[in-house]
Protein backbone atom coordinates (compact mmCIF):
# COMPACT_ATOMS: atom_id res chain seq x y z
CA UNK A 1 0.00 0.00 0.00
CA UNK A 2 2.83 2.43 0.81
CA UNK A 3 4.46 1.82 -2.57
CA UNK A 4 1.12 2.30 -4.35
CA UNK A 5 0.58 5.60 -2.55
CA UNK A 6 4.15 6.74 -3.16
CA UNK A 7 3.88 5.83 -6.84
CA UNK A 8 0.77 7.96 -7.19
CA UNK A 9 2.31 10.83 -5.24
CA UNK A 10 5.41 10.80 -7.42
CA UNK A 11 3.24 10.73 -10.53
CA UNK A 12 1.68 14.06 -9.56
CA UNK A 13 2.35 16.22 -12.55
CA UNK A 14 2.85 19.76 -11.36
CA UNK A 15 2.89 21.38 -7.93
CA UNK A 16 3.83 25.02 -7.37
CA UNK A 17 4.61 25.53 -3.69
CA UNK A 18 5.34 28.95 -2.21
CA UNK A 19 6.37 30.26 1.15
CA UNK A 20 4.13 32.44 3.24
CA UNK A 21 3.47 36.06 2.48
CA UNK A 22 2.70 37.52 -0.90
CA UNK A 23 5.00 35.34 -3.00
CA UNK A 24 2.06 33.17 -4.08
CA UNK A 25 0.19 36.30 -5.16
CA UNK A 26 2.98 37.77 -7.28
CA UNK A 27 2.78 38.30 -11.03
CA UNK A 28 5.83 36.09 -11.48
CA UNK A 29 4.26 33.19 -9.57
CA UNK A 30 1.02 33.52 -11.54
CA UNK A 31 2.94 33.48 -14.83
CA UNK A 32 4.93 30.42 -13.75
CA UNK A 33 1.79 28.55 -12.68
CA UNK A 34 0.05 29.39 -15.96
CA UNK A 35 3.12 28.18 -17.89
CA UNK A 36 2.95 24.83 -16.08
CA UNK A 37 -0.49 24.21 -17.59
CA UNK A 38 0.75 24.60 -21.19
CA UNK A 39 -2.41 26.62 -21.88
CA UNK A 40 -2.68 30.31 -22.64
CA UNK A 41 -5.75 30.93 -20.45
CA UNK A 42 -6.18 28.06 -17.99
CA UNK A 43 -9.23 27.91 -15.75
CA UNK A 44 -8.39 28.37 -12.09
CA UNK A 45 -10.35 27.13 -9.07
CA UNK A 46 -9.63 29.09 -5.91
CA UNK A 47 -10.19 27.33 -2.59
CA UNK A 48 -9.91 29.94 0.14
CA UNK A 49 -10.95 27.63 2.95
CA UNK A 50 -7.76 28.07 4.97
CA UNK A 51 -8.38 31.84 4.99
CA UNK A 52 -12.07 31.34 5.87
CA UNK A 53 -13.07 32.37 2.32
CA UNK A 54 -11.90 35.92 2.96
CA UNK A 55 -12.87 38.07 -0.05
CA UNK A 56 -9.89 40.41 0.26
CA UNK A 57 -7.48 37.46 0.13
CA UNK A 58 -9.40 36.09 -2.84
CA UNK A 59 -8.96 39.37 -4.73
CA UNK A 60 -5.22 39.53 -4.03
CA UNK A 61 -4.61 35.86 -4.75
CA UNK A 62 -6.40 35.85 -8.11
CA UNK A 63 -5.60 39.36 -9.39
CA UNK A 64 -2.55 38.40 -11.47
CA UNK A 65 -4.30 35.34 -12.88
CA UNK A 66 -7.16 37.58 -14.00
CA UNK A 67 -4.66 39.93 -15.63
CA UNK A 68 -3.33 36.93 -17.57
CA UNK A 69 -6.84 36.19 -18.85
CA UNK A 70 -7.53 33.15 -16.70
CA UNK A 71 -11.17 32.40 -15.93
CA UNK A 72 -11.55 32.20 -12.14
CA UNK A 73 -13.89 29.86 -10.28
CA UNK A 74 -14.38 30.10 -6.54
CA UNK A 75 -15.69 27.41 -4.22
CA UNK A 76 -16.57 28.75 -0.77
CA UNK A 77 -16.85 25.97 1.78
CA UNK A 78 -15.78 27.57 5.06
CA UNK A 79 -19.31 28.34 6.20
CA UNK A 80 -21.37 26.62 3.50
CA UNK A 81 -21.97 23.01 2.56
CA UNK A 82 -22.26 23.06 -1.24
CA UNK A 83 -24.19 20.30 -2.96
CA UNK A 84 -22.38 17.53 -4.79
CA UNK A 85 -23.41 19.06 -8.11
CA UNK A 86 -21.99 22.46 -7.07
CA UNK A 87 -18.72 20.78 -6.12
CA UNK A 88 -18.59 18.82 -9.37
CA UNK A 89 -19.31 21.97 -11.38
CA UNK A 90 -16.53 23.83 -9.58
CA UNK A 91 -13.99 21.10 -10.40
CA UNK A 92 -15.13 20.59 -14.02
CA UNK A 93 -12.67 21.82 -16.64
CA UNK A 94 -10.23 23.19 -14.05
CA UNK A 95 -6.56 23.47 -15.00
CA UNK A 96 -5.22 25.06 -11.78
CA UNK A 97 -6.18 24.61 -8.14
CA UNK A 98 -5.07 27.59 -6.09
CA UNK A 99 -5.14 26.81 -2.37
CA UNK A 100 -5.11 29.73 0.03
CA UNK A 101 -2.81 29.98 3.01
CA UNK A 102 -4.16 30.33 6.52
CA UNK A 103 -5.46 27.71 8.92
CA UNK A 104 -4.34 24.32 7.60
CA UNK A 105 -6.25 22.25 10.15
CA UNK A 106 -9.50 24.10 9.44
CA UNK A 107 -9.13 23.67 5.67
CA UNK A 108 -8.27 19.98 5.80
CA UNK A 109 -11.12 19.30 8.24
CA UNK A 110 -13.67 21.05 6.00
CA UNK A 111 -12.37 19.40 2.84
CA UNK A 112 -12.52 15.98 4.48
CA UNK A 113 -16.04 16.58 5.81
CA UNK A 114 -17.26 17.63 2.36
CA UNK A 115 -15.31 15.06 0.33
CA UNK A 116 -13.16 17.73 -1.31
CA UNK A 117 -9.99 15.94 -0.23
CA UNK A 118 -10.70 13.17 -2.72
CA UNK A 119 -11.71 15.69 -5.42
CA UNK A 120 -8.41 17.52 -4.95
CA UNK A 121 -6.45 14.26 -5.01
CA UNK A 122 -8.21 13.10 -8.18
CA UNK A 123 -7.65 16.45 -9.90
CA UNK A 124 -3.92 16.38 -9.14
CA UNK A 125 -3.16 12.72 -9.70
CA UNK A 126 -5.56 11.75 -12.47
CA UNK A 127 -6.46 14.92 -14.36
CA UNK A 128 -3.05 16.61 -14.58
CA UNK A 129 -4.32 19.72 -12.80
CA UNK A 130 -1.59 22.08 -11.58
CA UNK A 131 -1.89 22.74 -7.86
CA UNK A 132 -0.50 25.95 -6.39
CA UNK A 133 -0.46 27.19 -2.85
CA UNK A 134 1.53 28.96 -0.25
CA UNK A 135 1.95 28.19 3.41
CA UNK A 136 -1.18 26.35 4.58
CA UNK A 137 -2.26 25.94 0.95
CA UNK A 138 0.71 23.69 0.33
CA UNK A 139 0.90 22.13 3.78
CA UNK A 140 -2.68 20.90 3.38
CA UNK A 141 -1.50 18.65 0.52
CA UNK A 142 0.87 16.83 2.86
CA UNK A 143 -1.95 15.12 4.71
Amino acid sequence: LGIYYLHHFVSAQKIYACGRGNMAESARSAAEVVALTNKSHPTLLYLGTASYDNRTKLQYATLNYSKLGCPIKVLDVSWKDPSESEINLAFDDVDVLLLAGGNTLFAVDRWTKLGLDSKIRTAILERDVVVAGGSAGFISLCN
